[in-house]
C-alpha cells in the first residue's frame, strides 16, 4: 500500500472509534449527564422562583385564618393556603401558626401570613 492508502485507513479507523461507545464509556459519562442535566433544571427553577419574588412586597400581610378553635393540627397550615389567593398573596409566600392569646384555655386561633404582590 501507499502512504496515502495508510493514512486513510487510519483515518477511517480513528473516526469510527470515536463513534464506538461501549459500556464502560457509557457508565463513566452518564453520571456527568446526569449531573448536567439536574444543574440546568435546578437553575431554571430557581430563576423563576427568584423572578416571582422580586416581584413582591418586603413586609409581611397577616390575616386570621379561623377564630377560636381546638386542635387546628394541620388544618391551619392547610386553610391559610387555600385563603391565600384572596389576600393576593406572592406563589410560595404563605406561612401560619396556631396562637392562644385570646382565647380561652385549650383553644386556638389560626395565624396566616404572606407576602403580597406589588
Amino acid at each position: 500500500m501507499t502512504a496515502t492508502g495508510t493514512q486513510s485507513k487510519a483515518s477511517s479507523s480513528a473516526h469510527t472509534h470515536l463513534l464506538y461507545l461501549d459500556s464502560s464509556t457509557t457508565e463513566m459519562h452518564l453520571p456527568f449527564l446526569l449531573t448536567l442535566a439536574l444543574t440546568t433544571l435546578t437553575t431554571a427553577i430557581l430563576s423563576e422562583t427568584v423572578d416571582a419574588l422580586a416581584k413582591c412586597s418586603d413586609s409581611r400581610h397577616p390575616w386570621q385564618g379561623g377564630g377560636c378553635e381546638k386542635k387546628w393540627g394541620g388544618g391551619c397550615a392547610q386553610r391559610c393556603k387555600n385563603q391565600a389567593g384572596k389576600e393576593n398573596c406572592c406563589a410560595g409566600t404563605t406561612g401560619s401558626f396556631v396562637d392562644g392569646s385570646g382565647c380561652i384555655w385549650g383553644w386556638e386561633t389560626c395565624e396566616c401570613y404572606c407576602y403580597t404582590k406589588k
